[in-house]
């Protein structure tokens, strides 16, 4: 039996149905490990103590963040440091460091914020205790290439812990190198589940020696005593002051319900304290363990908003409000395991900041002024360190809240990020080793978590990203720090961001990255319908201000992207909708059902790699309003174009300049298309050729081709515009073919002769006042009256 305690980061006795839950999760996590063991191991003892009481010694933490990906020590639950040896292509040593294991108060299998899922808390829970008491690594992934890499053959609780049948048991010997042979499980040690929990206990659980199908060992199914005991433990800290219902409606300053950006983040500020309270749900913000005086705040910095309010007993409301000034980039670079330099840019000048580091395994260091170390642009910087004996613990993970002092606007303008550090920090038993230490909480991606630290050495705060490397060698304080951007510059109109921009601190130049992958795992809940397939890993290149897409490894399966990575940098996961466009003329039914967008922002992705785009309208219009055009600027006038924005179902041409195909990318929800509602562009029409005179002459212009009247101009304050038509063969006949000579004028002279070609728009000469016009005037077919003469037989 294994007796553990449990912190939560807040204090729920208010909150009796959250305490029934977690009672029952506890028993039925004991029940399943009862079951993988074949009767052989369960929970016994829990304690569970409120408001982060033995925070930095329990075995289990339990965080307010809605967001957060469990995570576990592998091995953790040992005191001090453990060896093993093993011998596979090389002999390596193998080190586990006593830890934590990390969950949320919610989680579900497909990552939504806020949300239960039947029994998907406790059966992650007894799957992150395969990590942490049993020493296990995971058998849904595995590696290629240094990426992470689904396994769909290893089946086991190791692997999916929310079915049943043969993924009810941990994997025995039997039948391990068949379908487990490239799991991490296996790379790391070669050992099956059991084999590895038999040497690690020294033979005190029994291996079974069938295979994971054979109904021998199947089973038990249930616990047949009350092995498990949970005992919520007294807390000093009064309860009076607790809200009975720590939930606050968003709302605009007209009092309007206010809807937030999916990377909005909430969090609960108490004295000494932060907590991360995650994403707001639809339209709340669920404060777990507010007191009266708290102060609750929601920044939401892609919507240019902040809101802050004060806890109260019959407060209800956050109030949103615009900040548009306000896009603060903070960056937290490590210098050791104590300090951290914080720098801010992107703020004007004339204020003055403050900044305040909110260790996770303390409490907070005291405010510092942030200096104004450069003005053009601004530059604040300052450090913040915890000086020992102080602090017992040191600070490798942790919140830093920036705010501009006595601002007079309202809401005052701040904003929180958080960090988390890896590498080497160099630390000693002395130096503050224990559960606390921050180190070896690798695990922390897909559905059922595990990394080992020697290979995720940096892991984010919520557990969404982490750096992985099968060899990386970091030197003693060779740090490296992931943090939430607070900045994404240049994000592309065409691209959807899906969960928070990273950035890769390091603590001074290093080839340590070397062959190093930077993994993102997302909710399925931050991803538009139908372009899942398309997430790309971008990294953000200063030198050419633009967002670089990475060849990315996508794993569905298990909800996580990867890209190869060989230096720090800022980096972002995001998806569009892809549409690959070859040379020449191309049809596009505009997919996106986003209410219509502008062409250059609708076409951002391709600017350069096209010259016209055409479309052609529908319904009872005139010839000279059939076919509406967009030229892109600068080298088209923006008064020529008539064609404003793409619209969802709808069909165009477009021309593509380039040599080789090109890809676009398009920002936009597919959600309930079929393809019986986009708009194919027929074939046979060929698109008219587009000219235009820049004149504030009111000119008449018509367009001849071998004397057939192919198009006549419409006119605006600006100049001429005038379409000359293809040749249809029909009601066109006789009129444009690419190389025929297009003849234009007016009925004062001529303004010149040029090639019909409609990959372009294209000006005309200036008018030659005075210049006879020499043009056979013939009316294109569709012009040429028919009179019908009555015809009577008698």
């Amino acid at each position: 039996l294994f007796d553990l305690d449990v912190s939560l980061e807040w204090d729920a006795r208010r909150d009796q149905p959250f305490q029934e839950r977690l009672r029952f999760d506890f028993q039925r996590a004991s029940e399943l490990l009862y079951d993988w063991t074949n009767g052989q191991a369960a929970l016994g003892r829990i304690r569970i103590f409120h408001a982060r009481e033995r925070w930095n010694d329990a075995h289990i933490r339990i965080y307010a963040n809605n967001r957060l990906r469990p995570s576990s020590t592998q091995g953790g639950a040992i005191t001090g440091i453990f060896t093993e040896t093993v011998t596979l292509e090389s002999t390596q040593v193998l080190t586990y460091t006593m830890g934590h294991l990390r969950m949320g108060a919610n989680w579900n299998r497909y990552g939504e914020p806020g949300n239960n899922l039947a029994e998907d808390w406790p059966r992650t829970l007894a799957h992150e205790l395969g990590h942490y008491l049993f020493f296990l690594d995971d058998n849904y992934v595995g590696l290629e290439d240094g990426f992470l890499v689904p396994q769909t053959t290893c089946p086991g609780a190791m692997a999916d812990p929310y079915r049943e049948g043969i993924y009810s048991e941990f994997h025995p010997a039997s039948g391990w190198e068949e379908g487990c042979a490239n799991t991490l499980s296996n790379l790391g040690t070669g050992r099956a589940d059991w084999q590895t929990i038999d040497v690690l206990f020294d033979g005190a659980l029994h291996a079974p020696t069938g295979a994971i199908d054979d109904p021998a060992i199947a089973g038990p199914n249930g616990l047949p005593i009350a092995a498990t005991s949970t005992t919520w433990m007294t807390t000093t800290q009064p309860i009076t002051n607790l809200l009975d219902v720590p939930i606050f409606y968003l709302t605009d300053p007209n009092g309007e319900s206010y809807a937030p950006d999916r990377r909005a983040r909430a969090f609960l500020f108490q004295p000494q304290r932060l907590v991360d309270l995650g994403s707001p749900t639809v339209d709340r913000v669920l404060a777990r363990g507010a007191r009266t005086g708290d102060e609750v705040c929601l920044y939401d910095l892609a919507q240019a908003h902040v809101g802050c309010v004060d806890a109260a007993p019959n407060q209800e409301e956050l109030t949103m409000m615009p900040v548009p000034d306000w896009q603060p980039d903070i960056r937290m670079t490590p210098i050791n395991s104590r300090t951290v330099a914080i720098s801010v840019t992107n703020v004007i000048s004339t204020v003055a900041l403050v900044a305040q580091l909110y260790p996770v395994n303390d409490d907070a260091l005291p405010a510092i002024p942030l200096t104004l170390t450069a003005a053009d642009p601004p530059v604040y910087s300052g450090i913040a360190y915890a000086p020992s004996p102080t602090t017992t613990v040191p600070v490798l993970e942790g919140y830093v809240r920036v705010w501009v002092i006595d601002d007079t606007q309202q809401p005052r303008r701040e904003i929180v990020t958080d960090y988390a550090v890896g590498g080497n920090p160099g630390l000693g038993r002395a130096q503050g080793l224990g559960r606390a230490q921050g180190l070896g909480r690798a695990q922390g991606l897909g559905r059922a978590q595990g990394l080992g630290r020697a290979q995720a050495p940096v892991v984010s705060s919520d557990g969404q990203v982490v750096v992985f490397g099968e060899d990386l060698d970091f030197g003693p304080n060779d740090l490296y720090a992931l943090q939430a951007a607070t900045f994404v510059p240049g994000l592309p109109s065409w691209a959807t961001p899906v969960g928070l921009a990273y950035h890769l601190l390091a603590s001074r130049e290093s080839s340590a990255l070397g062959g190093a992958s930077i993994s993102f795992a997302y909710l399925s809940s931050e991803v538009p319908p139908g372009q899942e397939g398309n997430l790309r890993i971008y990294r953000w290149e200063d030198s050419t201000a633009r967002w670089l897409a990475l060849p990315t490894r996508l794993n569905p399966e298990q909800n996580i992207a990867s890209a190869r990575i060989d230096a720090p940098g800022l980096f972002a996961l995001m998806t569009s909708l892809e549409i690959t466009l070859v040379p020449g003329w191309n049809t596009l039914a505009y997919p996106a059902n986003d209410g219509g967008m502008a062409v250059t922002e609708a076409l951002a992705s391709i600017a350069g790699d096209y010259s016209i785009i055409y479309h052609a309208q529908s319904g009872n219009v005139t010839d000279s309003e059939r076919w509406r055009v967009f030229g892109p600027p600068p080298a088209t006038p923006s008064w020529v174009n008539d064609l404003a924005q793409l619209e969802f179902g709808q069909g165009y041409l477009i021309y593509v300049t380039t040599a080789e195909t090109v890809t676009l990318f398009i920002n936009g929800a597919i959600d309930g298309v079929n393809s019986s509602e986009l708009e194919q562009v027929d074939s046979r029409f060929t698109p008219p050729a587009t000219y235009y005179l820049e004149s504030d002459e009111d000119l008449q212009v018509n367009a001849y081709i071998d004397g057939t009247l192919c198009g006549t101009s419409v006119n605006s304050t600006q100049g001429i515009r005038i379409k000359v038509y293809a040749d249809d063969g029909d009601r066109f006949n006789g009129c444009g073919v690419v190389g025929r000579s297009v003849s234009f004028v007016t009925d004062s002279g001529t303004l010149g002769s040029l090639t019909w070609d409609n990959t372009q728009v294209q000006g005309l000469p200036r008018p030659a006042i005075g210049e006879a016009a020499s043009v056979d005037r013939k009316p294109p077919a569709s012009a040429r009256e028919t009179i019908y003469l009555p015809h009577v037989v008698r």
